[in-house]
């Protein structure tokens, strides 16, 4: 089963706000909260159903884990998503994803084709696929320097600064993890299969003789009534056509 790390960015609360405007009816509007809250309530789930085995580098809102510790976390996984907004003066839109510099882990066919399908979703413009590299040449983001899956990269699907973008995601939500985890599907060859048909359950002994007394005027409580069948059957190879 592929395996898929996800990285909500940043932590919880006020202090990583980092620009997020404020959008009515959305209740986290600040970074850390919002990546968090899109993680575990929208892509985990989304990617799960399309036959993903997914984990987060954080179980909760508040923390903010080192990149490194993130990055560790990835170790055996297939790919590390971490999942951002972006910032810049207020007025610039639009979904970015920094692919790895290294050529051992790029992936821009992937990311290119998730930055389409995002800004679909969203409504929002395509910036494509960057590479931001250090002075030495290696990932100048740290996620990206310490992250141990096969592939690690960063989706920044909007611009928070900037109310338009910041609530064309909030209100697509959905859509956004969805597109995402067709466009996974699809890149690593997953085709959902159908839902096995549910066994049904097996119905106790109590269950069944009750259901075969339906219809009977019974002068005596239920669980007398039972007691009485049992009775009557002992010895019998069979009470109601169940073997005894």
């Amino acid at each position: 089963m592929i395996k898929i790390m996800l990285d909500p960015g940043h932590g919880g609360g006020r202090a990583y706000n980092r620009g997020f405007v404020p959008v009515v009816g959305w209740s986290y509007c600040n970074e850390g909260d919002n990546n968090f809250i899109y993680s575990r309530d929208f892509l985990k789930p989304a990617l799960e159903r399309a036959g993903f085995y997914v984990e987060m580098t954080k179980s909760t809102i508040g923390p903010d884990p080192s990149l490194k510790a993130r990055g560790a976390k990835a170790k055996g996984f297939d790919l590390l998503i971490s999942v951002h907004p972006n910032a810049a003066n207020g007025k610039a839109t639009g979904v970015e994803i920094y692919d790895s510099t290294n050529p051992k882990e790029s992936c821009k066919s992937l990311c290119d084709q998730l930055c389409s399908a995002i800004a679909n979703a969203i409504g929002t413009n395509n910036r494509g696929t960057k590479y931001r590299r250090s002075r030495n040449g290696s990932n100048y983001y740290g996620i990206l320097r310490h992250g141990l899956a096969k592939k690690n990269i960063i989706i920044e699907h909007v611009f928070h600064d900037n109310h338009a973008d910041a609530r064309k995601f909030v209100t697509n939500l959905r859509a956004c993890a969805e597109a995402t985890a067709k466009v996974l599907a699809n890149y690593y060859g997953i085709k959902k299969s159908s839902p096995s048909p549910t066994k049904p359950q097996d119905k106790d002994f109590t269950e069944i003789v009750l259901e075969n007394l339906k219809g009977t005027k019974l002068r005596l409580l239920p669980s007398v009534t039972i007691a009485q069948s049992i009775l009557e059957n002992s010895g019998k190879d069979k009470i109601f056509s169940i073997t005894a």
